[in-house]
């Protein structure tokens, strides 16, 4: 059996799963806290874990914030993906491309949104790195998984579906009216648009 920390029958941690479900548990005080005026402490009493278990996982309240748009956090989501839906690319692509867009959009209402109500509450300038490097990370997943069902899709076609994803994207994200599950609809309109146009 694998070791971890030395101890002998422990299992090895994984990292950025743990870490992803510390930041799914604190992730609902960011509204009601805010950013700025939520504390560790609290943060770690509703993740169940002590200030200093919390301080192990994360070094700052910031990174713990921002963990949604992280890209260890989404890159793994999009391997994770492609370990379990990755095979449709020969047999099913139409299908691959909606199982994308059902993982897309849960990610941006799952982990996105969060961490940019709080990146916001930091600064534009915290919001405009986070949201950009996060945008990049998951939209050249979306736009891979489109060109396995289009294959004979042109590079300016390509570029041109991901600016439009992207527009769609950061706007969910910023209006604070939108709902979780709205944007899958925004997403496949705009993807069948890039496609069939």
């Amino acid at each position: 059996m694998p070791r971890a920390f030395g101890k002998p029958g422990r299992p090895a941690d994984d990292v950025v799963l743990r870490r992803r479900e510390i930041f799914e548990a604190v992730a609902p005080l960011i509204p009601d806290d805010g950013a700025r005026r939520l504390t560790m402490a609290r943060a770690a009493r509703a993740a169940g874990l002590s200030v200093g278990g919390l301080y192990h996982r994360f070094d700052s309240k910031r990174a713990l914030l921002l963990y949604g748009l992280a890209p260890e956090n989404l890159g793994r989501a999009c391997a994770d993906f492609t370990a379990t839906w990755g095979h449709l690319a020969e047999s099913d692509p139409v299908q691959l491309v909606s199982r994308a867009l059902d993982g897309f959009s849960g990610a941006v209402d799952r982990w996105v949104r969060p961490s940019v109500d709080a990146a916001g509450q930091l600064g534009v300038d915290v919001l405009q790195g986070a949201l950009s490097e996060a945008m990049t990370t998951e939209l050249v997943g979306m736009v891979r998984s489109v060109r396995r069902m289009r294959p004979d899709l042109p590079d300016d076609r390509a570029a041109a579906l991901e600016r439009s994803l992207r527009r769609v994207c950061t706007a969910h994200v910023l209006d604070p009216t939108a709902r979780d599950g709205e944007l899958r609809e925004q997403l496949r309109v705009t993807v069948v648009g890039a496609l069939y146009s």
